[in-house]
């Protein structure tokens, strides 16, 4: 385990299954409504839900994350 990060998260997903398997998760997404979504499959998971432009993350710190996924 450790920090994934989702870049096009959607419904969160893959970051449910990951977060089941102990990792520490963000998801971003550009839309609201992919991201309400992620947020309610989340259930009782602290998943980070980001509202972003994913080539564009101002917002995160530089080398903050072990792991990337983007499955868009």
């Amino acid at each position: 385990p450790g920090m994934l990060l989702d870049l096009g998260c959607g419904t969160g997903r893959l970051c449910v299954h990951f977060a089941a398997r102990g990792y520490e998760c963000v998801g971003v997404d550009l839309s609201d409504e992919m991201l309400a979504k992620a947020r309610e499959a989340a259930g009782g998971f602290a998943i980070e839900f980001l509202r972003a432009n994913l080539v564009e993350l101002t917002e995160l710190p530089a080398a903050s994350f072990d792991y990337a996924a983007c499955l868009f």
